[in-house]
């Protein structure tokens, strides 16, 4: 799909439930304006059609520590992407916010380093709130979530909830 010209698939995106998942990092982006612009924009035109076209129930995959205040350039951008879309005015909204996400096979050195100690960490009882999720798990907590009885028009899921409804589930 060609996000740049989003606007001529507009006619499919249509349903009850729309999720957003997209994203990249820093270095396969290649520098901030490209991040943003495929980590914010991209996700944000594609909630703007979403919401035109009634979609009842958004889904964001947004990450921990998201808040459009942070000095960290990748928390400002997702809380300043979570506050566009909750002005959307969805009648449900669902922001999940993982802590660390175990991706098999990754080439990325510092996750496989900050896996590893995080992982350590969770071994000796510390810091379970941040235990790492695998990218299956994760995907089932996506899809299944928009399932889950809330009264709230915004529910925001931090890490301690998702990785619970995983264990529930």
């Amino acid at each position: 799909m060609d996000f740049d010209r989003l606007e001529e698939y507009a006619a499919y995106i249509v349903g009850d439930v729309a999720y957003s998942t997209l994203g990249t990092t820093l270095k396969q982006a290649g520098g901030k304006d490209k991040q943003w612009q495929v980590d914010y924009e991209y996700q944000l035109h594609f909630a703007r059609i979403a919401r035109r076209n009634k979609i009842f129930t958004f889904v964001l995959l947004s990450a921990n520590q998201a808040h459009p205040d942070s000095r960290i350039f990748y928390s400002r951008m997702k809380g300043k992407l979570e506050e566009a879309i909750i002005s959307l005015d969805f009648p449900k909204l669902i922001i999940l916010r993982p802590g660390f996400i175990a991706r098999p096979n990754t080439d990325r050195r510092m996750e496989k380093i900050s896996l590893g100690i995080i992982g350590f960490f969770n071994k000796l009882g510390l810091f379970r709130k941040f235990r790492p999720i695998s990218t299956v798990d994760l995907a089932d907590v996506i899809l299944n979530s928009s399932l889950n009885e809330s009264e709230l028009d915004v529910d925001i899921w931090e890490s301690p909830k998702i990785l619970g409804f995983k264990q529930s589930a």
